[in-house]
């Protein structure tokens, strides 16, 4: 959950302003169960020099819906593309459906916030809860999602004009999230599967020959398996000065009126080259 001021904020995406230094833009989402956030909002942060806080302002938008989703959704993702300045967002619908629900988008700051050109597209993927991750300059990874009551496996690449399918998981899984890694290798890490409850937590896949591998994270010390819970989470690929790379997983979890509540209230990371094929 994320809040503003005008309230808190769900299954919404947060992307880097490519015109504003230490911006994010705030897209998407839920603001209740069958509200969709329909404003768009410009988040300045930064470090206080003496008291080491990091501090934030927020602007709030126009209001206008990211996509034509009267329902909202259960989840909203975004990818930037390096053509043309735009991003592509999917938004798993609350209805299943609709599948997921995608347009491009192009956000521009204004002095009264953030202004919005769309460019809607005219089919959904059939799918919700998939992940998407940009590969190359303009190519889209979809992997995984549910649909028809049921975990898939099919990872799709979409090249701004069609799906075509390149091969299938061993794994099927949902509600996780990925990463394209040295334009050859997609990351997978977590979700949920019905097929098992013994998931890998990360899972490699060569998108060259096809190969996977799957592996299990360290856990921080004094930790246990029931701590983590990684669904509906966020993952950010990070590199350093020296080149290395790592994947750090922030929030996730879920509730259900049966099992209860859990919600991560930790961080976890990895070193991606202890993982790659």
């Amino acid at each position: 959950m994320f809040c503003l001021a005008a309230g808190p904020l769900v299954h919404h995406s947060i992307m880097r302003s490519r015109q504003v230094e230490n911006c994010l833009i705030v897209v998407g989402g839920r603001t209740s169960p069958g509200k969709p956030n329909t404003s768009f909002y410009a988040l300045d942060f930064g470090i206080d020099a003496l008291s080491g806080k990091i501090t934030f302002s927020v602007q709030k938008g126009e209001k206008r819906a990211l996509l034509n989703s009267e329902s909202g959704c259960i989840r909203c993702q975004t990818v930037d593309l390096l053509e043309g300045d735009v991003s592509l967002a999917v938004q798993s619908s609350q209805r299943e459906e609709e599948g997921s629900l995608m347009d491009y988008f192009k956000c521009d700051l204004t002095r009264d916030g953030v202004g919005i050109t769309q460019i809607p597209l005219s089919f959904n993927h059939p799918a919700r809860l998939s992940s998407i991750t940009r590969w190359g300059s303009i190519k889209v990874l979809l992997s995984g999602g549910w649909q028809e009551g049921a975990a898939i496996s099919a990872v799709q690449v979409y090249d701004g004009e069609e799906w075509t399918s390149l091969c299938d998981l061993a794994y099927p899984r949902f509600g996780h999230t990925s990463h394209v890694v040295d334009d050859r290798f997609l990351v997978l890490v977590g979700g949920v599967s019905h097929l098992t409850e013994e998931l890998p937590d990360v899972a490699v896949l060569d998108l060259s020959s096809k190969e996977q591998r799957h592996f299990t994270l360290d856990l921080p010390p004094n930790s246990q398996r029931s701590d983590y819970m990684l669904f509906n989470h966020t993952s950010n690929l990070l590199t350093g000065e020296d080149g290395s790379s790592r994947i750090w997983i922030m929030g996730g979890g879920g509730n259900c009126f049966s099992f209860g509540s859990h919600f991560n209230a930790h961080p976890l990371t990895f070193d991606v080259a202890g993982v790659l094929i």
